[in-house]
């Protein structure tokens, strides 16, 4: 009789062990387990910031604000903390390479000691290129923006937000590379 016992309770315990490896299994192979990231913007403007225009369509940022062909990392700079911007900038560079451009808004020229991570473009009213170009009234944010141009994340500087737009950016790229840019 306590063999019977042994016998079943080590059936039980290979059936328990085997139903989440089966499962596991199951997904593994037959599964599509692919995240995504949020589109913003995909029904158009509706209420614009500032004196900026709407639209009814998917939102894209204008071209001649962005890198060609690349998912690109806007920032605007107003008289803020450079070396916060070069250490984000830093990091991404470490774990992405050259799979992004970062591009940081500026009305005034910008000096740093780390100017090769720092791509930088002078206008003349930051205000009105991050509230009608990346839809924001937030001149401390970062706006992921992917290679169609469409708004896909806004970032603060603080370390939980980059990591968040680190694993957003490394879903993009890797989606970017499933389907074959």
């Amino acid at each position: 009789m306590k063999d019977v016992g042994k016998i079943l309770k080590l059936i039980f315990l290979v059936v328990i062990l085997a139903i989440p490896a089966g499962i596991f299994t199951f997904l593994r192979y037959f599964g599509d387990n692919k995240f995504d990231v949020e589109i913003f913007f995909t029904q158009g403007i509706e209420t614009p910031i500032g004196n900026c225009e709407t639209t009814n369509e998917q939102y894209s940022v204008p071209k001649e604000l962005l890198s060609d062909s690349k998912v690109n990392i806007v920032v605007a700079f107003n008289r803020g903390d450079l070396k916060i911007l070069s250490n984000i900038s830093a990091r991404l560079k470490d774990t992405f390479g050259d799979k992004y451009d970062m591009i940081i808004f500026s009305q005034d020229s910008i000096h740093s000691d780390n100017t090769e991570l720092l791509q930088v473009k002078i206008v003349d009213d930051l205000t009105k290129v991050m509230n009608c170009g990346f839809i924001t009234d937030d001149v401390k944010s970062l706006v992921l923006v992917d290679k169609q141009n469409r708004i896909r994340g806004y970032y603060s500087d603080e370390l939980d937000e980059i990591d968040r737009l680190i694993v957003e950016l490394k879903i993009i790229i890797e989606n970017d590379q499933r389907i074959g840019d």
